[in-house]
């Protein structure tokens, strides 16, 4: 079994009201990607490849002590396009899977993306999604379900209807692939949106609607999901690095 984490760590982060890239900011005295990094490379046959665009040279020249490949997304086209572009990467390694995270995950366990490719192994699934459920899910993509509880589709909150967006299980941003899954349907992706972007999951909804295997990770600790988009989030996660350390 092999496996690649292709980390999106292109974006500038324009709401953080800063000139650094949001995965350089400062995080228990040490820049936020490092704790993605850590993890990742404590995986067992665990490639890792990093989508760079913003201040792309500074992010490399903070992980000297890592091993892993890079590419470049140099205009912003969502997560679709950003993981494509990680596809010659992919080619010449031939992973079994794939994993894509955010960049600005600094919390999520070794464990979680552990008992994820368990339960991706064991359902035989094509795709996984790690979810969570908020009482308070703001503006995080939702999981729509059918009738069998089956997950059915992921909805970019700016894309919900009103009843979509009363949904409390939401999106991650971190998914499981074949390989080969992520290979034949990422280039046939839309970007008939709100954003006019790529949507990475969008695949979801292709595979489900040829039948095919999609598999949810629910967690139990939603904190590991914790993303950056705003100074308030960065100040949270400032005050959970005792709880994750």
């Amino acid at each position: 079994m092999s496996l690649n984490a292709v980390v999106l760590a292109a974006g500038k982060g324009t709401r953080m009201n800063s000139q650094s890239s949001k995965m350089l900011l400062s995080l228990g005295g040490r820049p936020l990607l490092h704790y993605l990094m850590d993890t990742l490379s404590d995986l067992n046959n665990c490639d890792i490849t990093l989508v760079l665009g913003y201040q792309s040279e500074k992010i490399e020249q903070s992980l000297q002590h890592y091993t892993f490949d890079k590419v470049y997304q140099d205009t912003p086209l969502g997560t679709g396009h950003a993981v494509q572009q990680a596809f010659p990467v992919l080619r010449k390694h031939q992973p079994n899977y794939v994993l894509v995270l955010p960049g600005d995950s600094p919390f999520i366990q070794k464990e979680t993306l552990e008992k994820m490719l368990t339960l991706h192994q064991r359902m035989h699934a094509k795709a996984t999604v790690l979810s969570a459920v908020l009482d308070d899910p703001g503006a995080y993509g939702r999981i729509l379900r059918d009738s069998n509880n089956q997950l059915m589709a992921i909805r970019e909150f700016k894309d919900c209807s009103k009843k979509e967006a009363a949904i409390n299980e939401i999106n991650s941003g971190i998914y499981l692939f074949n390989l080969d899954v992520l290979l034949s349907n990422l280039p046939q992706l839309k970007n008939d949106n709100a954003q006019n972007e790529f949507y990475l999951p969008d695949i979801v909804e292709c595979l489900h609607q040829s039948a095919q295997v999609v598999a949810s990770y629910c967690l139990n600790d939603p904190q590991e999901i914790l993303g950056v988009n705003t100074p308030e989030d960065l100040a949270l996660l400032r005050r959970l690095v005792p709880h994750f350390s």
